[in-house]
């Protein structure tokens, strides 16, 4: 391993600070590289000119930040994984190079797992092929028994079926799941668990799902996998099964569902949702794709006494399902359990409900304080059904929608709690809902793909709702800012408009006991002049400034002299002399942080790094442990952009502090 510096203050006691560089270093020092072959010996030292056997050798052998690369070939073995990395210093089992690796079950008709992580840490399984595990409760890939800081990525995962014999009937007990977090340890939670950029196709699943979260996982991404032709639901979220010997953690929760492709997921016995959020809690469901599938997304709550809560599905688009574009609800509640405080916002749907039955776009069953807004639904069913709701949800409200059917506005059918309305303004004064909503064509760019975005003159242009806020980190389905103009749009797409004003930058860093924001435009056209705004965690954003504009592009410096201690949200408020307004990006600032903060996390490259005091030593390694960058400087900014898109890790020093931090590379 290359060497480094490291800087510190001339009066600190020694002993520590080797004892601080050592802790550091010591992972990646030690870390070594392996290989496996097929035509290798377990006897061997697992070099690449002396590779091992099984990959199971290497699941039982290596250390902390090791990488095991399996070389070409098809092992015919199940692995049990008995071996974890360390913070910074992961283990990781990858192919050899370009070489295709294919971890084969042998299609023995009985009970196969084929790679299982049961209570290990800090592993990375990357781009395996695991296929051909047949039998009742078989899978591909198996995390359970706490296991946390776990990344399935870049990986194949096909034909895990309930039976040889595709012919076989489907009962509640025929089940496989071909990658499944599922955490029956109560106390301690499955957490930090990526599944990113995997494919899961041609698994017939019986009564369970292609990916599946379910019992006890705390903090979990699952994003740009694609997953296809399954014969049940695609993705599911799961809760309140009794998976967790503790019912007050026997859900999945705090995660994010994101960028993933689902389609052909259809079941003769069941829903089949692309996305399903079926008693999870806290999970943001963004910028995915479900089609063809037997419905686009559900969130719902299948067992009696549980409760699905504080879900956001947004941004995404779902298109020709057989069901309704999305259901939300318990669907048979007392029953069954119940959805509460959840959001459908600014999400496209799309010639959903191709079997017409009586579900509509929009399927709503039983809710508590729920709300649908800023969605365009585009309905084609020779029913003309856009909405059903039932079983009487309390606190639901459904308005700043964009509805569409070719046969017209007076010819669309609502069924709302049991009273079928015939046409949308019927619907409207009769169910008081969608007071602010509009009937007519969104204008999408193409219906025949279909392509979802929304075209110059659409009525969907600015009509969301006014008082809307980006999330934190929020953007459109293509990943486009989510407001363009003076208000969000509907559906999941942002119309990008040529604005009178260009950003070209804008940042914020600490000067003395103010806030300095500096902001740079590359274009001005009408522009009247700048309203600073400021947010509190507890509050909302309010003016605290107003810089004029000037005639020309440049830049522009804004302190505020009074910051709140704790987080503070920044905003530029951009006014037209017409009138119309336009946002930029919101930034974040830790006033007097007791620790550095380090963001964006993700980070498009320029990553902020905000500290009360103090200058710092930084040092970035990638997943392997070795040093990609390092800096001695001002807490400020570490400049990440050289850098290839995936996780690293940041070890800081400032001061007597330090610590290290996981940072995400888009």
């Amino acid at each position: 391993m290359g060497g480094f510096s490291l800087f510190f203050d001339q009066n600190q006691n020694m002993k520590t600070i080797l004892a601080l560089f050592f802790a550091a270093l010591s992972g990646s020092l030690f870390a070594q590289n392996y290989y496996v072959s097929t035509t290798g010996n377990d006897s061997n030292p697992g070099t690449q000119a002396q590779p091992w056997r099984t990959i199971q050798h290497a699941a039982n052998t290596v250390g902390a930040g090791s990488t095991v690369y399996i070389m070409a070939g098809t092992y015919t073995e199940t692995v049990w994984v008995n071996v974890s990395g360390s913070a910074g210093n992961y283990i990781t089992f990858t192919h050899f190079g370009s070489d295709v690796v294919t971890i084969d079950g042998g299609s023995t008709g009985t009970q196969t797992v084929l790679f299982t992580i049961s209570g290990q840490n800090y592993l990375i399984v990357d781009g395996l092929h695991f296929t051909n595990a047949t039998g009742n409760f078989s899978s591909g890939i198996y995390i359970t028994n706490g296991a946390s800081h776990i990344q399935i990525k870049n990986n194949q995962i096909s034909n895990i079926h309930f039976s040889n014999n595709p012919n076989d009937p489907v009962t509640s007990s025929t089940n496989v799941n071909p990658l499944v977090v599922y955490n029956q340890n109560g106390s301690t939670a499955c957490t930090d668990i990526l599944i990113q950029n995997n494919q899961i196709f041609d698994c017939r699943t019986g009564f369970s799902e292609a990916l599946t979260l379910n019992g006890n996982v705390d903090g979990f991404e699952v994003s740009g996998n694609t997953v296809h032709d399954i014969t049940n639901i695609g993705i599911d979220l799961a809760g309140g099964y009794g998976v967790s010997n503790n019912s007050a953690t026997d859900m999945a929760r705090n995660g994010t569902v994101k960028g993933n492709v689902v389609y052909n997921c259809v079941s003769s016995y069941a829903v089949s949702a692309g996305i399903y959020v079926d008693g999870g809690q806290n999970i943001i469901v963004e910028r995915n794709t479900s089609y063809a599938n037997g419905r686009g997304f559900e969130v719902g709550a299948e067992q009696a006494g549980h409760t699905t809560t504080g879900i956001t599905v947004r941004d995404n688009i779902a298109w020709q399902n057989q069901g309704a574009g999305i259901g939300i609800g318990g669907y048979d509640y007392p029953n069954t359990g119940k959805v509460t405080n959840s959001q459908v916002l600014n999400n496209s749907f799309y010639d959903n409900n191709k079997n017409n039955t009586w579900v509509g776009e929009l399927l709503v069953e039983y809710s508590e304080n729920c709300t649908i807004k800023n969605n365009i639904f585009y309905g084609k069913n020779t029913q003309r059904m856009m909405i059903v709701t039932r079983l009487n949800s309390t606190g639901l409200t459904i308005n700043y929608n964009q509805y569409y059917h070719p046969d017209g506005a007076t010819l669309m059918k609502v069924d709302y709690e049991g009273a079928v309305y015939t046409g949308f303004s019927a619907y409207q004064s009769g169910a008081g809902q969608d007071a602010q909503s509009a009937f007519g064509d969104p204008l999408f760019a193409n219906t025949a793909t279909p392509d979802l975005n929304i075209q110059s003159g659409s009525p969907a242009i600015n009509a969301g709702d006014p008082a809307f806020v980006a999330g934190a980190g929020e953007t459109d389905f293509a990943g486009n800012a989510r407001v363009v103009g003076s208000g969000v749009d509907l559906g999941a797409y942002e119309f990008q408009m040529a604005l009178p004003v260009e950003f070209a930058d804008f940042s914020i860093y600490r000067a003395g006991e103010a806030v300095k924001l500096v902001w740079v435009t590359a274009a001005e056209i009408n522009n009247r002049g700048f309203d600073i705004q400021r947010q509190t965690p507890a509050g909302s954003f309010q003016n605290i400034g107003f810089v004029a504009a000037r005639a020309h592009p440049g830049t522009y410096v804004f302190s505020d002299s009074n910051p709140a201690s704790g987080i503070n949200y920044y905003r530029i408020k951009q006014t037209d002399y017409d009138g119309q307004v336009h946002f930029s990006p919101i930034l974040a600032f830790y006033f007097d942080s007791p620790e550095p903060v380090f963001f964006p996390n993700p980070t498009d490259g320029h990553l902020f790094v905000q500290s009360a005091s103090g200058t710092g030593t930084f040092v970035v390694r990638d997943i392997s442990g070795a040093v990609v960058a390092r800096a001695h400087k001002p807490a400020a900014d570490l400049n990440l952009t050289p850098l290839s898109p995936g996780i690293y890790w940041v070890e800081w020093q400032i001061g007597v502090r330090h610590g290290v931090v996981r940072v995400i590379r888009q």
